[in-house]
């Protein structure tokens, strides 16, 4: 539990912009405060080694084996949500050999390679990092046996969607409280890369056993499969939403669907092509960057990071990089790609303007995915919350009560749990009214906050100092921070009057 101490004015004001100062920009080793670094999942090793771009060093490995098991955990994938809050991460167990799937298309390397013994299968897991302490604050097991591929987050961090390829599953995982729904996806599809659209309501699914194109809609649950000449490896979506691009690793192509007139066309790869695994595309939508890996079914390794040219639809470019080039991302102002080398155990640093690597970056055994963290933003009203402390008052025994300061305490909030035998009398004392009531009270900075409210709506609140004695979310809706289920409509947040009146202070 957090602690906060009182130490008046505007000392604790200057304490706390220096503290959020820092804790929204992790400093270097050089000193230098972090507004942006790579995380690069390091599969054969078991690890996320974390790159500075600025001088283009790693600053830090982490080791993701749950030693409370002995379980070594082989990251896949690896992304950064878009609010800047957490990384997430794609974690296989590693298994004994008669445990593996044989199946797969992409050999997976396990912890009993190389690594000693290991203990049994304790099923896969997604892990959440923290990315200003670089440390791992959330394991979420989603089962033995699941090949968990890629994962992603809608435009507003709320939902991360990881794709389980043995077991054809999309999983959903609110990102407040870890709760996780499941869309079941066609038998045999094989589900793989998959990116969502600008809007957030449509999954792109990379289906590589299945050979398609999994078009989901998110909202409803229903899924359309556009046939491929191949399996397909990862997807790529334009910003503007015009282009889904999907590496086709048989033919050595790009299959292009074109949202509008739904239809599929393909640009072959040059000559040379041993078969293209991940791609990017760049934030004005013109190009698409793809890694052309190689390696299985026998291939060679190849050391090129293709350009294509959405308007020509034509290879503009051939960049030489790494030893077997695997995952790819760029830089938000188009100056930076970043591209891991299955086979060389580096990360490739590639001059957008000039076409050219920079260097290359060790990092360990089988790198895989990779993703850009962009810093954390914080709003006007967040910065409300400096200096407050909030008292939850509940009962020992209330499970989603406890979950509901969980959430307050991952979002880095000071947080004082009461546990009392009456919460009758808290509400009678901060005037609650009894239509209002939910399972626990809140009091933050003179007022009273009822129920499993957002904590933007918090933050809301105290920027604007209304003249009431609170607010209040009546119930225990689904899909509010610490319960579960998924948000089925807008939430009526009401405002308690001084003189009682209640009236609505916002949807949310």
């Amino acid at each position: 539990m957090k602690k906060t101490y009182v130490l008046g004015g505007i000392v604790i004001l200057a304490l706390a912009g220096i503290t959020l100062l820092a804790k929204n920009n992790p400093i270097s080793s050089t000193g230098n405060a972090l507004t942006e670094k790579i995380y690069v999942a390091v599969e054969e090793e078991g690890t996320v080694n974390v790159i500075n771009p600025a001088t283009n060093k790693s600053i830090k490995v982490i080791d993701l084996t749950e030693h409370e098991t002995e379980t070594k955990y082989l990251p896949h994938n690896v992304q950064a949500s878009p609010d800047g809050k957490s990384v997430w991460v794609t974690a296989n167990a590693g298994m004994e050999e008669h445990d593996r799937h044989s199946s797969l298309f992409i050999p997976t390397a396990y912890a009993d390679e190389g690594h000693g013994e290991m203990k049994m299968d304790t099923g896969d897991q997604v892990i959440v990092i923290d990315p200003q302490e670089d440390a791992i604050i959330k394991r979420i097991p989603l089962g033995s046996g699941q090949h968990l591929a890629h994962v992603v987050f809608t435009p507003d961090g709320s939902t991360a969607l990881i794709a389980a390829q043995e077991t054809n599953k999309l999983y959903k995982v609110d990102t407040s409280n870890f709760l996780q729904t499941e869309i079941n996806l066609p038998e045999g599809s094989g589900p793989h890369g998959m990116r969502l659209s600008p809007d957030g309501k449509t999954a792109y699914v990379a289906f590589m056993d299945g050979k398609g194109l999994g078009v989901v809609n998110l909202e409803n649950g229903t899924i359309e499969v556009k046939p491929l000449n191949g399996s397909a490896v990862q997807t790529a979506v334009t910003p503007d939403g015009k282009y889904v691009a999907a590496s086709v690793y048989e033919t050595r192509s790009v299959a292009l669907y074109d949202t509008a007139f739904e239809s599929v066309s393909y640009v072959a790869l040059p000559e040379g092509s041993e078969g293209p695994v991940q791609l990017y595309p760049t934030s004005d939508s013109r190009y698409v960057y793809i890694a052309d890996q190689g390696v299985l079914q026998n291939r060679p390794p190849n050391n090129k990071l293709y350009k294509l040219d959405l308007q020509t639809k034509e290879i503009a470019e051939s960049i030489a990089v790494g030893k077997a080039p695997h995952g790819v991302v760029i830089n938000e102002d188009n100056s930076r790609a970043y591209v891991t080398n299955l086979e060389g155990g580096t990360v490739s640093v590639i001059d957008m303007e000039t076409s050219k690597e920079i260097t290359q970056i060790s990092v360990g055994s089988k790198p895989n995915g990779i993703s850009i963290w962009k810093g954390q933003n914080i709003s006007e009203e967040k910065t409300a919350l400096m200096g407050e402390e909030i008292i939850v008052y509940k009962t020992e025994t209330c499970g989603c009560c406890h979950v509901y300061v969980e959430y307050l305490e991952r979002e880095d909030v000071n947080v004082k749990a009461v546990d009392v035998a009456d919460l009758t009398a808290i509400k009678d004392r901060y005037g609650v009214p009894t239509n209002l009531q939910s399972c626990h009270t809140s009091i933050v900075g003179g007022y009273v906050i009822e129920g499993h409210i957002p904590l933007e709506v918090v933050e809301k609140l105290l920027a604007e100092k209304p003249a009431i004695k609170g607010i209040a979310l009546p119930g225990m809706p689904s899909g509010s921070p610490g319960m579960p289920g998924p948000k089925t409509e807008k939430w009526i947040i009401y405002a308690i009057g001084n003189d009682g009146e209640v009236t609505e202070f916002m949807s949310y």
